[in-house]
């Protein structure tokens, strides 16, 4: 496996070979500058919108790698701070696109095709200024689900998001001054009580965001 230098503040992950890490890279610049995820738009010419396009597509890039190399920056920069670390679903809908997308189960009609962010998104307590984030949940309805919720064991359940992002919230800001987990209404369950890490404190909160 090659080197890389995980110092570049647009390193990604290295995903075993310093190309793929040196596209990432680049990737990441080029969403900073051109404010777009188009990938066409990104790369400018042919040339660039093909190798962002390959790196997308290359089995050796994986969105966990991607979400550790910025939960350990993120982790870093709450170092001795107090935080607040913020929890919510979106949904991503792909209606618009169903020729040419696949892979994807439902959204929250039941029809449409696209998938769910659960993302805990780190802020400065005192400053409100974003650190980034802490990491991600993604959910993929390929299949339905008969049994109600209720009679589900918890780890199959959707509501487990809430408990994951607890959780890894602890582990990734372990080294923050204080950790203030916040989330709206749907995350107030008697699990999250239950197994909530000792360094975080929850807070449940009408909720709405807006990005």
């Amino acid at each position: 496996m090659t080197t890389v230098d995980a110092s570049n503040p647009h390193y990604v992950g290295d995903f075993g070979d310093e190309r793929l890490a040196a596209v990432g890279a680049d990737l990441l610049r080029a969403l900073e500058e051109k404010r777009t995820v188009v990938v066409k738009r990104l790369g400018g010419t042919r040339a660039e919108e093909i190798r962002y396009g390959r790196f997308l597509k290359n089995e050796n890039v994986t969105h966990q790698e991607i979400l550790e190399v910025e939960g350990r920056r993120v982790g870093k920069c709450a170092k001795g701070r107090d935080v607040l670390a913020i929890q919510d679903t979106t949904e991503v809908n792909f209606s618009g696109h169903t020729g040419s997308k696949k892979g994807f189960g439902t959204v929250g009609n039941g029809e449409d095709i696209g998938l769910f962010l659960h993302p805990q998104l780190v802020l400065d307590a005192e400053s409100g200024g974003m650190l980034g984030l802490a990491g991600c949940t993604i959910m993929n309805r390929r299949r339905h689900v008969k049994t109600p919720s209720n009679e589900r064991h918890p780890e199959k359940r959707e509501s487990r998001r809430w408990l994951e992002g607890m959780e890894l919230v602890g582990r990734v800001l372990k080294d923050a001054a204080c950790i203030t987990m916040v989330a709206d209404r749907e995350s107030d369950i008697y699990e999250a009580y239950a197994k909530c890490p000792a360094n975080v404190h929850l807070l449940h909160v009408p909720l709405r965001i807006v990005v």
